[in-house]
């Protein structure tokens, strides 16, 4: 089983750590996160441009994976040029966010899908992923857009709802190369149980049974199957006996699941410094919004 990289905008070390085989995921909304630009804007097009070619200019010859904007609707708010869609979700993580933004509003995913086909020319080993797909419309819905905007590459999806493990069969007769779980909002989903709430820690029997599954699934298609997000040593081991391909480790956790010697790379604290700012702006922008005045028609 490999072990790749995921970057939430850091700068790519160069070369690459020899424990790691390539970049499994570019998380493409920390991009406009850090610039604090969407995409609709000049700024944050560039941004994206410029980060992707940094990277493939440090990693040419290794499989790289980018994985188109997952915001959701209070992250979009803070950000300059969003898209003007003034929703509000419940609970955020169950919401609007990823493709079924996308869908909503498809105008930024065209211009995301535009800026990546543009730089990405060319590169055989560059693939991108769908983020939040429930289920077999959705995919297709986006496999369409992506196709239209440009991209003739490899095209992976996020299986991080349970319904996208259920029906993956059928999600990957679309034509998928790689099936990225993420083991957060799949655990989260899963075992009922929020982010960071630590009720089940390690690796859950219900969870080794979704990585299962899925290995079932891909396995059958000749897919790839790999393992992100807040990874933990029991999670490595699983995806290791079941089969997996490849688990993808965040820049930020290297020293915790590498070791110490990672300890010395550059931007470790970048990622909690982009999370600081967008809580506080998300922060400052509902105190602003509390201190408006009452519509007296209830609007």
């Amino acid at each position: 089983m490999r072990l790749e990289l995921a970057l939430s905008a850091e700068r790519p070390p160069a070369p690459m750590p020899d424990a790691l085989d390539g970049v499994g995921m570019i998380r493409g909304e920390y991009i406009f996160r850090k610039a604090r630009s969407y995409v609709l804007t000049d700024e944050g097009k560039l941004a994206l441009d410029e980060y992707l070619s940094e990277v493939l200019r440090a990693y040419p010859d290794r499989p790289i994976w980018y994985r188109f904007a997952e915001l959701d609707v209070e992250e979009v708010k803070v950000l300059k040029g969003g898209d003007g869609l003034d929703l509000n979700d419940r609970i955020l993580s169950m919401g609007n966010r990823g493709v079924r933004r996308s869908m909503l509003f498809p105008e930024a995913f065209r211009e995301e899908i535009a800026v990546v086909a543009a730089v990405a020319a060319g590169h055989s080993r560059f693939g991108v992923i769908v983020p939040f797909v429930a289920d077999v419309p959705e995919l297709e819905w986006a496999l369409g857009e992506i196709s239209t905007g440009g991209w003739g590459g490899k095209v992976g999806v996020m299986a991080e709802i349970p319904a996208a493990v259920v029906t993956l069969a059928e999600m990957l007769e679309r034509g998928l190369s790689r099936v990225l779980l993420g083991m957060n909002d799949l655990t989260q989903f899963t075992m009922a149980a929020f982010r960071g709430s630590n009720r089940y820690p390690g690796l859950p029997l219900a969870m080794r049974r979704m990585i299962e599954m899925a290995r079932e699934a891909t396995a059958t298609r000749g897919a790839e199957l790999a393992l992100a997000g807040g990874l933990n040593q029991a999670h490595l081991d699983a995806a290791d006996e079941i089969g997996a391909d490849a688990c993808v480790v965040h820049y930020s956790d290297l020293p915790r699941l590498l070791g110490e010697s990672y300890a010395s790379l550059p931007d470790l604290s970048q990622l909690a410094a982009i999370k600081s700012w967008t809580r506080a702006e998300i922060a400052k922008r509902r105190e602003a919004a509390a201190e408006l005045p009452l519509d007296p028609y209830g609007n």
